[in-house]
């Protein structure tokens, strides 16, 4: 019964959820809200587009608590019970001061045509509280949607994938992405970086 029940508040949009909590990283001065049934790993996560142009792997360094030093973000994962794949939302910022969604998005691109493949969506126009930024969408093994948003030299940026590449599962939770991301909002006008 008690699984019932948790897999039922699962397949709730963020919106529908009576729970749900406001991670708050300070160095960075942003907040986004996840459902509390949500894991969250504070993390000192790789810029992703140097990773991109150099090759290198995005990683995430992180652990529960309090653990990671200077954290730049979270690892949110939709769901705390092992039901694979497990879809993942990384949610971090780096100071960009040159940077902008073109400029990422040709990164990115440059980075997928060595796959040889497309974005499946390219919009250098994608707004989120008057903030605007890329949202990129491509498979390469995994499916991936990242969302960019510039403030101030600083770019926030929101990574989607489900790691086993399972697109029913990218599918089922891209709506509650949506709003994870429609919750991002400053809590200071300057990042402390």
């Amino acid at each position: 019964m008690r699984l019932a029940i948790s897999l039922l508040f699962l397949a709730l949009p963020l919106g529908a959820a009576e729970k749900t909590r406001t991670l708050t990283n300070e160095p960075y001065g942003f907040e986004v809200t996840v459902p509390s049934a949500w894991s969250v790993q504070k993390v000192q996560q790789d810029d992703l587009d140097t990773a991109l142009d150099t090759g290198t792997a995005v990683m995430s360094l992180g652990g529960a608590g309090d653990e990671v030093k200077d954290p730049n973000g979270f690892q949110i994962n939709a769901v705390q019970m092992s039901i694979k794949p497990l879809p993942t939302v990384i949610v971090y910022a780096h100071r960009k001061p040159n940077q902008d969604a073109e400029a990422l998005a040709k990164i990115i691109e440059e980075h997928l045509a060595k796959w040889e493949t497309k974005p499946l969506v390219r919009n250098t126009s994608y707004t989120v509280n008057g903030m605007t930024g890329l949202e990129i969408e491509y498979d390469v093994f995994v499916p991936t949607r990242i969302v960019a948003l510039f403030h101030d030299g600083t770019r926030y940026t929101f990574h989607y994938f489900v790691p086993a590449g399972e697109t029913k599962w990218f599918k089922k939770y891209r709506k509650d992405f949506d709003e994870v991301v429609r919750s991002f909002r400053l809590v200071t006008s300057t990042p402390a970086r």
